[in-house]
């Protein structure tokens, strides 16, 4: 599945893709998170990327993705400074949703 998040205010438009698995009656999975891209008016930093826990508990989710910093130079149009970014695909309950603070 390929997820994607926009962040309007300062220009960002990021995406990667899953590989996760629903296990009916167990514990649903996230296998792999790959191809992951971020662009945009400014400057990203990678502080994370990947899966970060590959299997659901019976009190966490399985969830991975991605997490930055965004910088946005003066002068570009936009406000300027850093801010950290993250869009976090998770699974589980046989269900799979965003956490993201991209707005």
């Amino acid at each position: 599945m390929k997820v994607s998040a926009t962040e309007g205010a300062i220009g960002i438009q990021a995406s990667y893709k899953v590989d996760f698995q629903h296990t009916q009656q167990g514990y649903d999975k996230l296998n792999r998170v790959y191809s992951a891209l971020v662009n945009g008016i400014g400057s990203w930093t990678w502080l994370s990327n990947g899966v970060f826990r590959g299997t659901e508990t019976a009190t966490y989710s399985a969830y991975g993705g991605i997490k930055g910093q965004w910088y946005v130079a003066p002068g570009l149009g936009l406000i300027p400074g850093t801010s950290t970014k993250y869009c976090y695909f998770r699974v589980g309950n046989d269900r799979y949703w965003l956490d993201y603070n991209f707005k």
